[in-house]
């Protein structure tokens, strides 16, 4: 353990500024709460939109393709399942069941009714992101404070600045009252908060005092 100024609250081979050691245990407590907070209830992110969200028909890319990747190997089976059954009734054009090609058929045709019906979602991807955010935002710091070594402590302040600084963009070019917490104190599910941009300038001189650290 060091003196008040360096290394204050844990212990590092350099030495760090123990307002640094601070901030780390700010961020865990922040990301670690709002990231449990958020993934139990979606309504306590400050940031996303939440709500019920209506998806248009012919969106769903990536179902597409898992339905058509299954349709194909499913068929695939059916071929040779098939060939080796001498009594199945075989389609002389096609090599196929004639009544599991049907039920593809059927399947398609039901697939297809889906894909032209609009289908709601509530709170989109807000779990997700702020389990990911949450856990490995708290994880990194964490680790840095745990690990003590300046590389530690700079991964940890890389992924601080990037997410602060992607939700600060993100919030002024797609947030209609983005000044409500980017320029001005706000309240958020843990207590009050100053300006979002606050806090992209502290997270700079934290990343300063950590490369400018004496060994």
């Amino acid at each position: 353990m060091g003196n008040a100024w360096h290394n204050g609250l844990f212990t590092a081979d350099f030495q760090v500024n123990t307002l640094v050691q601070v901030f780390f245990v700010i961020q865990c407590i922040w990301t670690g709460c709002m990231g449990t907070l958020v993934t139990i209830d979606p309504n306590f992110s400050p940031i996303n939109e939440i709500g019920i969200f209506v998806r248009k028909p012919g969106t769903k890319k990536s179902e597409k393709g898992s339905r058509f990747l299954l349709s194909t190997l499913c068929a695939g089976w059916v071929r040779k399942k098939d060939e080796s059954d001498e009594v199945a009734a075989i389609d002389p054009k096609e090599g196929t069941n004639l009544d599991d090609a049907s039920n593809l058929d059927e399947a398609s045709a039901t697939d297809h009714k889906e894909d032209n019906a609009e289908e709601e979602v509530v709170h989109p991807n807000v779990r997700g992101s702020w389990n990911v955010r949450g856990g490995s935002m708290t994880i990194v710091a964490a680790g840095a404070l745990f690990m003590g070594t300046r590389e530690t402590y700079v991964v940890a302040m890389a992924a601080i600045l990037w997410r602060e600084a992607y939700d600060s963009c993100e919030m002024f070019l797609y947030m209609k009252d983005y000044q409500k917490i980017l320029l001005r104190p706000w309240m958020a599910p843990i207590g009050p908060m100053p300006p979002l941009i606050l806090f992209n300038v502290c997270n700079v001189a934290a990343m300063w005092a950590v490369l400018a650290a004496d060994n």
